[in-house]
């Protein structure tokens, strides 16, 4: 009898042993497919758990991808860096200079059975559990093999055209929808399986060499108009120069100490006593 208890034991640990090895899960916000030996499986499995069967005598078993179905940000930059080799990589896009540049593109995997079946058969998952016979394909997996060039050089010629940063910053919603756009265009014109939610630019900044001079310009244009003001000023009524004249003689004299002070006109000589 205790030997019948026994072997009854061991067969009911083999069993639950076997059954949790061939049933996988497919995780929240992902869905699966099957591939057996001669192919894949009819049909797309929902998040849940997933019954492989055993492995033949000869080895052969099913195996279970699941893919990313929920909506995934890239974000795309386009900068001024070292590579590995310690050369100067300058991927700055040109708005009115070298520009630095951050933007996110928003999207996610179809959601009817024929565009997701065909990712499955287009793009090789990458294997993540090959004890329990799991592989996945992210929405980068599919975004970088088969958009992430050409998504890079549509943002370029959208912003290129714009004359400088300003502009950009100006109309950036103008901006973010004709990214949208080309990014569509560029989707349905390579057949890439994925909808496209929004494009975004997070950060744009000009090169420092650009906004320096461009600061500079700014100071000068201030500069210039002060003098006007005060040109125009003296035309309408010279006694403002007076009055200039003694503001600045009180300016000095805040500085702490007795000056003398000789005014060329009437040969004014005046003392500026210690404040």
């Amino acid at each position: 009898m205790k030997k019948y208890g026994m072997s009854l034991f061991a067969l009911l640990f083999a069993i639950l042993f076997t059954g949790c090895n061939n049933y996988v899960n497919i995780p929240a916000g992902f869905i699966g497919k099957i591939l057996t030996p001669t192919g894949w499986t009819k049909g797309i499995i929902e998040a849940g758990q997933v019954d492989l069967g055993t492995p033949s005598d000869d080895n052969q078993s099913n195996s279970l991808s699941i893919l990313e179905a929920t909506s995934v940000s890239i974000k795309e930059s386009y900068l001024k860096n070292e590579d590995s080799k310690g050369n100067i990589v300058d991927d700055r896009i040109a708005i009115g200079g070298p520009t630095t540049v951050d933007v996110y593109v928003r999207m996610k995997v179809p959601s009817d059975e024929r565009s997701r079946d065909g990712i499955f058969s287009q793009i090789t998952p990458a294997s993540v559990d090959a004890a329990n016979r799991t592989s996945v394909i992210t929405v980068e997996t599919i975004y970088s093999k088969l958009a992430r060039m050409d998504v890079r050089s549509a943002i370029r010629q959208v912003l290129s055209k714009y004359k400088d940063v300003d502009s950009v910053r100006a109309h950036q919603d103008k901006v973010n929808d004709e990214l949208g756009v080309a990014v569509i265009a560029m989707f349905k014109r390579s057949g890439v399986p994925l909808e496209l939610q929004n494009v975004v630019i997070s950060n744009i900044q000009p090169d420092p060499a650009v906004l320096e001079a461009k600061n500079k310009q700014l100071a000068a244009q201030s500069e210039v108009a002060t003098i006007d003001s005060i040109g125009a000023a003296l035309k309408r009524n010279p006694q403002y120069l007076i009055v200039k004249k003694y503001q600045t003689y009180e300016n000095v004299a805040s500085k702490g100490a007795t000056m003398v002070m000789i005014d060329g006109q009437d040969n004014g000589r005046f003392t500026i006593p210690l404040k």
